[in-house]
Parts: structure tokens; C-alpha cells; sequence
């Protein structure tokens, strides 16, 4: 086990091929020994991934394929789940047809145990096949999903790549500067992330196709100007706009700024004023909206920064003020 995870830890590092391989042909052989099936169902399962990494996608397959039917056996629903993704997104690389049945069986074990890491891996790959097959409105719904998840677990450079891809059919819809400004959120997630995968991951060809295209669309100008709006963007500013959460519009933000003229509440921040206001605590928040506890206590302290309040009280005041001035300060759906 250590010595998959050590070799898992060293995957994708320049001039390390050599020690991975070592490492996990010494983890097959005590396997082996042990006659621990368990154990080489991990082995396969790191060497799939080590193949994906080397884009041998042909090897990532056999290697997958051979995990999950060994983690089915042991009835070990979780690493097959995670085989099952990882085996549609090398099948996904590789141009092959049954990507989706791989992914409808992995969805089917992540729904079943109530499961949200992997099957945010499995959407995204699904929103990538629905993207290249003309599904224009699935890919949003599959990406959309899948960054909801991530959102709640915060895995940003695992969000980047979501939003990234949403920008690729923003310019199938032909709204480049939409595209271009999510593009640039994306780079400023990546970024604060220390991520590389949109630019150099499986997606990095899509990525690098559709970023052209919003180039050529708009111009140099004009996709700069966008872009440069979308890196500016704070990273909850940057999932509310990819999942469609506006602002209000502009007439009611008179009566909805802070005081001294702060600015407007995301969609997301007026969703938890309004559980403050009815007494929620940060767990209690967190649990509504499907977010961690530590995203939850985060849009708290934006909150407070923003209206220069320094309670939680004065939150829930705030809101009921406002409710009573405009009958709702609940964002309304567009």
C-alpha cells in the first residue's frame, strides 16, 4: 500500500517514470507473495492511473478494466467506483464509444452509497463526451453538477477544470466573450490552486481549441478585455457566474447595499444571509446548501466583510430590513 502511494505521489513528475514503475513492480511481487488480491487490485489500479498520466491510454484501459472487475469481485463498491472513473476518462482520451456506459455504471455506485468526490469525476468526463457529441445543454447540466459537488468538497483545481469546460460551450453557442471571461476565472483558479491539469491534463487539447476559437471570435482586444474581467474575478464570483447565479439586478441594489455603499451580495451570500437570519448555524448552513462546513464559515466572514458588520445579529437584521423595504432580497432566478 505504501509503495502505491509513494509511486501514485511520484506520477507525472519529469525524469521519475523509471521509479514509479519500480515501485509498483515491487508492490505487484509482495502481493503476490502475500496472495493478497486486494492488494494487486491496488497495484493495477496505480498503474492505470500511471498510464493515464503517460497518455499509454490503450494500457490505462487493460490496467483499469482488470482493477475494477477485481475490486467488483472483492465487492469493494468504492474502488470500483473510482476504477470505473478513471477507466471512462482514459476511454474518453483514447475517441472510444462506451464511455458513457462505463460512466452510468459508476454513477450508479456513487448515487447508491451517496458518494460526491468520485462522482464529480464521472460528471465532468460525462460533460466532455456530451460537449464533443453536439450536446450542448447536458454538457452544462453534467459540468454544472459536477462543480456544485467540488464547490462543497473545495477542490479548486478540480473546479478550474469545470469551468473551463463550460467556457467551451460558450463558444459553441457562439458567446465568446462569456467564454473569455470564463476562461479567465479559470486561469485565476489555476493559479491560486497551483494547478496544471487544464493546461496540461487529458482536456488540455479541448482547452487549448476553444480558447483560439473565443480568440478569433472576439479579437486580440476584445478577448484580452474580457479575459482580464474574468481573472479579476474573486473565485465564488467566478462558480456563481459558470452556474448562471446572478447578482440582482441593478434597479433593487440601492436598497440592498451595505452601509457606506459596499458592494451587492453574491447569489450565494444572500442564500446564506437568509439561513443566518433564521438562526443557522455554519453546520447547519453547510448541510442546506451541500457545502463544507469550511466553504460555509468562509461566505460568513465575505459577508460580514462586505457590509462592514462585525455579528452575525447584524446580518439577520440587515435581511429582515430588507425583506420588509422589498418584500424578498432572495435572488430571483433568471
Amino acid at each position: 500500500m505504501a509503495l502505491c502511494t509513494c509511486a501514485h505521489l511520484t506520477n507525472g513528475q519529469t525524469g521519475k517514470l523509471g521509479a514509479v514503475d519500480r515501485m509498483l513492480n515491487e508492490a505487484a511481487s509482495l502481493a503476490q507473495d502475500l496472495e493478497d488480491p486486494r492488494g494487486s487490485a491496488y497495484v493495477a489500479q496505480m498503474r492505470g492511473l500511471a498510464m493515464l498520466f503517460r497518455r499509454d491510454f490503450d494500457q490505462a484501459v487493460k490496467e483499469l478494466r482488470w482493477a475494477s472487475d477485481a475490486h467488483k469481485h472483492l465487492n469493494d463498491q468504492a474502488s470500483a467506483a473510482y476504477d470505473l472513473a478513471v477507466l471512462a476518462s482514459a476511454k474518453s482520451a483514447n475517441d472510444e464509444s462506451d464511455v458513457q456506459e462505463v460512466l452510468h455504471e459508476c454513477l450508479s455506485l456513487c448515487a447508491a452509497a451517496g458518494e460526491a468526490w468520485i462522482r464529480s469525476f464521472a460528471l465532468f468526463t460525462s460533460g466532455v463526451e456530451r460537449c464533443k457529441a453536439g450536446d450542448f445543454s447536458g454538457s452544462v447540466d453534467a459540468q454544472r453538477e459536477s462543480l456544485m459537488l467540488r464547490k462543497g468538497l473545495d477542490v479548486r483545481n478540480l473546479m478550474a477544470l469545470n469551468i473551463d469546460a463550460l467556457a467551451w460551450v460558450a463558444v459553441e453557442r457562439n458567446d465568446a466573450e462569456r467564454a473569455a471571461r470564463l476562461f479567465g476565472a479559470t486561469e485565476a483558479i489555476m493559479c491560486d490552486a497551483g494547478g496544471t491539469l487544464v493546461t496540461q491534463g487529458l482536456s488540455a487539447p479541448m482547452h487549448e481549441t476553444y480558447q483560439s476559437r473565443a480568440q478569433a471570435a472576439l479579437g486580440h482586444q476584445g478577448f484580452q478585455s474580457a479575459f482580464e474581467a474574468g481573472l479579476q474575478m474573486r473565485i465564488e464570483d467566478a462558480i456563481d457566474y459558470a452556474l448562471d447565479e446572478r447578482a440582482l439586478p441593478a434597479e433593487r441594489t440601492d436598497k440592498l447595499a451595505g452601509p457606506a455603499g459596499t458592494s451587492v451580495l453574491t447569489a450565494r451570500e444572500f442564500q446564506v444571509s437568509h439561513l443566518i437570519a433564521r438562526g443557522h448555524t455554519n453546520k447547519q448552513i453547510a448541510a442546506a446548501l451541500v457545502i463544507s462546513q469550511r466553504t460555509a464559515e468562509a461566505h460568513v466572514q465575505n459577508i460580514l466583510s462586505k457590509l462592514n458588520f462585525t455579528a452575525r445579529t447584524q446580518i439577520a437584521s440587515w435581511i429582515t430590513e430588507n425583506d420588509s423595504d422589498t418584500g424578498s432580497t432572495r435572488p430571483r432566478p433568471r
